[in-house]
């Protein structure tokens, strides 16, 4: 491991100033890419439930530390969601309890329906997990939010073993009610984000020419003194490589008339082996997505797009309703893998 300083680390130290901490500032970046681009999952969710319009915008974000245990003294109701798949963790959104009941009361009722941000939240997530999916290009589900008991000791707790990040929301439904929420995030959750994005996006690389260099190595059967010259390469020009996206362009009329395999996914579910060995004609399979929710289109494998399922003359359909690149060269990558 190189514990060498950096300059700027150096500069610091002789300055007095802060240390720059690189890790946490690229995680943070990470986060805040991954909300803008999930955030609608969550919108969308809660308009269907209360049957009202509803928008979600990212407010801010921040890192949790020692002092902020003292953010946990109101009460809140908290989740807790393990992720599977690309990125494997636990992530974490919560609403102040107020808030929560206020968004539990049917309008014009006295009584809290105590299931209403359960159910909203639990279809969120798997909403969230295709998002993120499509986001950072890999497979990722999520588990059933669990509801945590003792939500303000669990984060004050959770705060002494763990370095976390919270990202805020601002909720605004049609009939007025605003309120904020939050999810919270490992670092081990944000580094794991920042590698996939950091996949998705390579830097460049300039590649420069060895310095060319001779050495005499000494007599060669008396013909002289050899000289041993080291290889050179030439560095590559940005033009050249400017010129993918267009040979892209050109190329692609080639294969315009090469089939692809398109998938709907209606949903899914797991079973134990016992109710699968007991299928028979005229059973019936239950699967996780609600009724309400899109299918996915799926490209060789790969999700490109959700919508909602149509019949045509006879026979079914589906109208996309969230196209998740209208990049040419992203709708096909992936296809012959």
């Amino acid at each position: 491991m190189n514990e060498a300083l950096t300059q700027e680390e150096i500069d610091a130290i002789l300055t007095g100033g802060e240390i720059k901490n690189n890790t946490e500032d690229d995680e943070m970046r990470a986060l805040a890419e991954l909300s803008a681009g999930c955030v609608s999952a969550i919108s969308d969710m809660f308009a269907s439930k209360v049957g009202k319009a509803a928008s979600i915008t990212v407010s801010g974000q921040d890192k949790l530390t020692s002092s902020s245990a003292l953010q946990f003294e109101n009460p809140i109701t908290a989740y807790r969601t393990e992720l599977h798949g690309g990125i494997r963790d636990k992530i974490y959104l919560y609403f102040d309890t107020q808030d929560a009941d206020e968004i539990n009361k049917p309008a014009g009722a006295e009584e809290t329906k105590k299931d209403m941000l359960q159910s909203i939240i639990k279809d969120s997530v798997k909403g969230y997990a295709e998002k993120m999916s499509a986001v950072l290009g890999c497979e990722i589900t999520a588990d059933t939010p669990e509801q945590l008991s003792n939500s303000e000791s669990y984060f004050k707790t959770l705060l002494q073993k763990a370095r976390l990040y919270r990202v805020a929301f601002e909720l605004v439904i049609e009939d007025g009610f605003k309120c904020r929420f939050h999810q919270v995030f490992p670092a081990s959750f944000a580094a794991q984000v920042a590698n996939c994005l950091r996949k998705d996006t390579p830097e460049k690389q300039d590649i420069k020419p060895e310095k060319q260099t001779q050495q005499i190595i000494g007599e060669d059967d008396g013909k002289g003194p050899v000289t041993v010259q080291s290889v050179s390469f030439p560095s590559f020009d940005d033009e050249e490589n400017g010129k993918e996206y267009l040979a892209f362009e050109e190329n692609i009329e080639f294969i315009l008339d090469v089939p692809l395999n398109i998938t709907v996914e209606l949903g899914s579910t797991n079973k134990p082996i016992k109710d699968i060995l007991s299928l028979n004609i005229g059973s019936i399979v239950e699967l996780d997505n609600p009724a309400e929710d899109m299918v996915k289109v799926l490209v060789n494998g790969k999700l490109i797009a959700r919508g909602e399922v149509i019949v045509v003359d006879e026979n079914f359909g589906v109208r996309i309703r969230e196209l998740f690149t209208t990049n040419q060269k992203s709708l096909l990558a992936g296809a012959y893998e």
